[in-house]
């Protein structure tokens, strides 16, 4: 652990903050799972089709899997930013994932704050963690679990029509000054 003098600058004066202590943390401290992203090749300067990212390890059980649902959303939603694509693919063949709620959680990856619309995503499962995800998922595994990257991606190729469909109902509702949808 490292003791830092905190100061800031205004102006030309310094204004000091005390003493702070800081640690340094990695994504490493909070799991032992892995990940790499991938995008689908397209045409320059327009996003990709796809991003894919892809998990290695495996997920603690119960509430000691916490952080491994936390790197999870950390990580997409890192290479969601860097790497922006419409649609976002978790891919699961190497992940093994037995028990814990937390895991639910992914399914929040592309839920738009403002819209309240979900940006297409899929979830490829394998042998080590299909069954414990389709038993926590129940309803919503249908409409997110695929076998195979190929399945991942047609599905979202269908989510992101009606994504599309759904934004545009949501943007005349959106503008200031827009009239109320009477449309019944």
């Amino acid at each position: 652990m490292m003791a830092v003098q905190v100061s800031l600058l205004f102006g030309r004066k310094r204004a000091r903050m005390g003493n702070v202590r800081l640690r340094t943390v990695t994504y490493s401290d909070l799991s032992a799972l892995r990940h790499e992203v991938a995008v689908v090749d397209g045409p320059q300067f327009q996003p990709p089709e796809f991003l894919v990212v892809r998990y290695f390890g495996s997920y603690r059980d119960g509430s000691e899997g916490t952080p491994d649902a936390k790197y999870i959303l950390a990580a997409s939603a890192a290479a969601r930013e860097a790497w922006w694509s419409r649609c976002t693919v978790l891919d699961f063949r190497e992940l093994v994932y037995r028990w814990g709620d937390n895991m639910a959680w992914v399914t929040q990856i592309g839920r738009d704050g403002v819209t309240k619309l979900q940006w297409p995503l899929a979830i490829v499962v394998g042998d080590g963690c299909r069954d414990a995800l389709r038993s926590l998922l129940r309803d919503e595994y249908a409409g997110l679990c695929v076998e195979s990257l190929d399945e991942a991606f047609t599905l979202c190729r269908v989510k992101a029509e009606e994504h599309e469909r759904q934004l545009k109902q949501w943007r005349p509702r959106a503008e200031p000054g827009a009239a109320p949808d009477t449309a019944g």
